[in-house]
C-alpha cells in the first residue's frame, strides 16, 4: 500500500514539475497568479525549470503526450516547443511500446543538478529515439534508424556525430556549450552501443 501511495505521490509531482519545465501552470499556479514579477519570482522559477529538465529527457523518449485541460491530448514532443500558455496540465500519458529504454546523465556532484540529460529508446524496428535536456534549454529529440550492413559500433558513431553536429547548446556555472556539445555525442553514443547490446 505504502508503495503505491508513494507512486502517486510521485506521478503528481512529475505532472507538477513537467508543467513548470514546458511551461503549463497546475492549478495551484492558477490561484496565485500574480501581475507583477518579481527578481525572486524569476529566480525561483529557474531553480524549478533546472530541477525538471531531467523529467521533460525521460518522458520524451518514452515518447509521451500531455493532456491539457483546455487544449486537450497533444504529443509532448509539440508541447515542449510551445511558448508558456496558461492552460492546466491534466495528466502525461506515456504508451506502452515494445521497446528498451536507458538514461544517462552528467553531474558536477551526485546531488548538483545535471549539467546534461540522455534518455533513449530502441523501438521494435530497430530505430533509435534520443531525447537531450538540460542543455541548458529544454530537451530535444533526435531519431535514426541503422543502414543496411551498418554495425552497431557504426551506427552509434554516426548517429552521435549529428547529435553533436545539430544540438545547440548554452553555457552557465555547470559547463560551457562547446563540453555540452561534447557531452551530447559522447552520451548519445554510449545509449546507442548500450541499447543494441
Amino acid at each position: 500500500m505504502k508503495k503505491r501511495v508513494l507512486a502517486v505521490l510521485l506521478s503528481a509531482a512529475m505532472v507538477a514539475s513537467l508543467a513548470v519545465g514546458c511551461g503549463s501552470s497546475s492549478k495551484s499556479d492558477e490561484k496565485s497568479e500574480t501581475k507583477t514579477e518579481t527578481a525572486k519570482d524569476t529566480k525561483e522559477e529557474t531553480k524549478d525549470v533546472e530541477a525538471v529538465k531531467h523529467v521533460l529527457t525521460i518522458f520524451l523518449a518514452l515518447n509521451a503526450s500531455v493532456e491539457l485541460y483546455k487544449g486537450g491530448v497533444v504529443p509532448l514532443s509539440e508541447y515542449a516547443q510551445r511558448p508558456y500558455d496558461r492552460d492546466i496540465l491534466v495528466r502525461v500519458l506515456v504508451p506502452k511500446e515494445h521497446a528498451r529504454f536507458c538514461y544517462q546523465s552528467v553531474r558536477n556532484s551526485q546531488t548538483d543538478f545535471p549539467v546534461l540529460t540522455c534518455a533513449a529508446a530502441r523501438l521494435a524496428d530497430g530505430s533509435i529515439r534520443a531525447a537531450l535536456g538540460a542543455r541548458p534549454g529544454k530537451a530535444v529529440l533526435y531519431t535514426a534508424a541503422p543502414q543496411a550492413g551498418e554495425t552497431a559500433e557504426a551506427f552509434a558513431t554516426r548517429f552521435a556525430a549529428e547529435v553533436k553536429a545539430d544540438i545547440k547548446t548554452e553555457s552557465n556555472i555547470r559547463g560551457s556549450a562547446a563540453y555540452r556539445r561534447h557531452l551530447a555525442g559522447v552520451l548519445t553514443k554510449r545509449a546507442v552501443c548500450r541499447l543494441e547490446g
